[in-house]
């Protein structure tokens, strides 16, 4: 497993746990995840909220297809901003791939 903090394999259990002073890390990230989540959907919650006394066909084909749309350009921005932030560590993931027993 590979986190963004030092974590540590407890005896007994399968999960590794942050390492003392890196826990406030792991409830950062937890919350960080689920804020981010919830901002990234509300324009859809509110798509439906706003369109409600509109007619329930013409409603959810044109909401479906927008959510896709919206969906493909989160996934689309998010891969590029990963490929950016990756392409300053090319060299050193290089070398882990190579020492990788896959």
């Amino acid at each position: 497993m590979f986190a963004a903090f030092p974590v540590e394999k407890r005896a007994g259990s399968p999960a590794p746990r942050a390492a003392d002073r890196y826990i406030g890390y792991a409830y950062a990230g937890t919350f960080g995840s689920l804020l981010g989540v919830a901002a990234a959907v509300s324009p859809v919650v509110l798509g439906v909220v706003f369109t409600r006394s509109d007619p329930a066909v013409a409603r959810m084909l044109v909401l479906v297809l927008c959510a896709a749309g919206y969906g493909i350009a989160l996934a689309w921005i998010g891969v590029r901003f990963a490929a950016r932030a990756a392409e300053q560590r090319l060299p050193e993931l290089c070398q882990i791939a190579v020492r990788s027993k896959l």
